[in-house]
């Protein structure tokens, strides 16, 4: 028996790059003439980037692009160190449910780290639980569509919210 293993096609690697341009460079899906003047400039063919765009069109459709591009980004190999002010400023579930987000690939590395380092300047030390959960609901909805309107407990798969505690 032979195993053939093809190269990726080029409309899926522009897909890919879309991804990083979407979840690390903060370009939103619906800037189509951006995206394609970006994947022009890195050696994509206009038919390749014409087949990536289709895609995403049909991703946008069915309601799954975020969480399609989201999936191709790469997932965290190590354990994330948590930062010193983290620790002091931010409420330790908050702390452990970005985490977690980030480990199952709601939010990407790039995306968990900026949502970090922008919650060091507001001390959530003193939010209670429903506080915790009104403010990741929120980025989950916007992060991944899919999971919007669901409790964190049930997102993260557990019964009470001492999991990430």
């Amino acid at each position: 028996m032979t195993i053939h293993t093809e190269a990726p096609q080029e409309w899926w690697l522009a897909v890919r790059s879309i991804s990083d341009l979407v979840s690390r460079d903060g370009i939103a899906p619906e800037e189509s003439s951006l995206i394609r003047t970006k994947l022009s400039q890195r050696g994509f063919s206009s038919d390749g980037i014409g087949k990536a765009l289709d895609w995403m069109d049909k991703a946008a459709l069915s309601g799954t692009l975020m969480d399609t591009l989201g999936m191709l980004q790469p997932v965290a190999s190590g354990v994330r160190v948590d930062h010193a002010l983290e620790k002091a400023s931010l409420h330790p579930r908050l702390l452990r449910a970005v985490e977690t987000c980030r480990r199952r690939g709601w939010l990407g590395q790039d995306q968990a780290e900026r949502l970090l380092e922008s919650l060091r300047g507001v001390d959530s030390r003193d939010w209670d639980d429903a506080d915790v959960e009104a403010f990741l609901a929120d980025i989950l909805g916007i992060s991944a569509p899919s999971l919007a309107g669901m409790k964190l407990s049930e997102v993260l798969g557990v019964r009470s919210k001492d999991h990430y505690n």
